[in-house]
């Protein structure tokens, strides 16, 4: 869970509104994002309470690495 927070202070890192399972009650988000030591994170989140919720925590996949390094490539 430390990985997942460092995703959040680290300024490299996109979030993409509403997946497949967002409803009316609760929006979900997707995040790309990098930890302190370099691991590159895909993440599914909901805020509930004025807290980030992960719901899903897992490596990026080929697709999601080749989009989250395109977006930060020169930095």
């Amino acid at each position: 869970t430390s990985e997942c927070e460092e995703v959040f202070f680290n300024n490299l890192r996109i979030i993409f509104e509403g997946t497949k399972h967002t409803n009316r009650l609760e929006k979900r988000y997707r995040v790309l994002g990098i930890s302190t030591n370099g691991r590159k994170l895909a993440l599914a989140i909901t805020i509930r309470n004025n807290k980030i919720r992960v719901i899903m925590a897992r490596d990026q996949s080929r697709k999601e690495r080749a989009l989250f390094e395109s977006e930060f490539k020169d930095k």
